[in-house]
């Protein structure tokens, strides 16, 4: 007699990149603010930088339009480029 696998992953014939990937425990996932100081960390390389995004960050949480993300991206990018032609 044949046994019937109760789930699908249980049988050696489903490939195994179409079953679900393995999730950590919690405990030994890194927290949301740990993975934030490592972005900020990474990113923020000079005082300009550390300016622009937290006045980014300041506009982000003041205003909640659909095109906000939009317009943070393009402000951030010409007053980079600004100070790139001008100070930097």
């Amino acid at each position: 007699m044949q046994r019937i696998p109760a789930h699908p992953q249980a049988s050696e014939n489903v490939d195994p990149r179409l079953s679900a990937p393995e999730v950590p425990p919690l405990h030994t996932r890194p927290s949301l603010a740990w993975v934030t100081v490592d972005i900020v960390d990474a990113s923020v390389v000079d005082v300009w930088t550390a300016i622009l995004a937290i006045g980014a960050f300041l506009v982000l949480n003041r205003w909640h339009g659909k095109l906000t993300v939009l317009y943070v991206v393009l402000g951030c990018g010409l007053i980079g480029a600004a100070l790139k032609l001008t100070v930097l």
